[in-house]
């Protein structure tokens, strides 16, 4: 339930809630920062926003403008943070106060003794649906495993699919940082279109890792690649696109293994957890 039901139902649970010092949404939508608007509460409310405006329908733009308006209105306290600077720019013209600022990134990562050194498994992670490149998940899989590479394939989902020979298949794990970290490549065959105004969990998980990546080029997770070097990007929303930068990251592996590794080495100067938190609190 969302938008203006969803504000008036959220407004009433949270004219509930105890004294607190801080109202923290790690994700936040429009209708719950409307419902704090309602409440006209003093506390800090401090929200994380993961997708651009009109990622759950058209209408949202407008929703998160009321919303935002209603917000400086009731003169909320309000700290939004976005995790990608194109999904910042989403949300600009839809701003009455302060713009949502670009926060580190809520993952700590797995510091590697050294760089991986050969390239043999592939990963594919997360919760597998169209934008991911569902509909070429079962020719690409098989092409990768047919061309001798391990491959790890996890659907948070649990969507029930086809075995295919050599691929390790995964439903929901509890630490998913403990299956990237068997791959030498993450691979992210996303339809761009998608993702040109969001980041991917996935990809910062793997650079975190050490691990290089592969996404396509054009989006958030393809900046973050290009900006650190750990990978390769696919130029075309297809099977072939896709596979020749599988075929150029084979060959300039080690370099690509060192830029991830030396990512890995370096992120929590600047991102993870502790960092994150700061910086929606304080």
């Amino acid at each position: 339930m969302r938008n203006l039901d969803g504000a008036i139902v959220t407004a009433t649970e949270l004219a509930k809630v105890r004294a607190a010092d801080v109202w923290l949404w790690p994700s936040i939508f429009a209708h719950q920062l409307l419902a704090c608007a309602f409440t006209k509460s003093k506390v800090l409310i401090s929200g994380c926003l993961h997708h651009p405006p009109e990622f759950f329908g058209k209408d949202d733009p407008g929703w998160w403008q009321y919303a935002m308006l209603q917000s400086q209105k009731n003169q909320l306290n309000v700290r939004l943070c976005v995790l990608d600077p194109e999904t910042r720019l989403s949300y600009l013209p839809l701003c009455f106060g302060e713009p949502p600022f670009v926060a580190p990134y809520p993952h700590d990562g797995l510091k590697q003794a050294s760089a991986k050194q050969t390239l043999a498994t592939i990963g594919v992670f997360g919760f597998q649906r169209q934008e991911k490149g569902s509909n070429l998940l079962q020719p690409l899989l098989k092409k990768l495993s047919s061309q001798g590479f391990g491959v790890i394939f996890q659907d948070s989902g649990n969507h029930p699919t086809q075995p295919i020979p050599g691929v390790k298949q995964l439903g929901h794990v509890a630490n998913l940082i403990d299956e990237i970290v068997q791959c030498d490549l993450v691979l992210a065959p996303y339809n761009p279109t998608a993702y040109i105004k969001r980041g991917s969990g996935i990809i910062m998980n793997a650079l975190s890792c050490g691990v290089p990546a592969i996404a396509p080029e054009g989006t958030a997770p393809g900046r973050l690649i290009a900006q650190t070097g750990a990978g390769v990007l696919f130029s075309q929303y297809t099977l072939n696109s896709i596979l020749n930068a599988v075929q150029s990251a084979m060959g300039n592996y080690a370099s690509l293994a060192e830029a991830a590794f030396v990512t890995s080495k370096d992120w929590n100067k600047s991102h993870g957890v502790e960092k994150y938190l700061n910086a929606l609190i304080f």
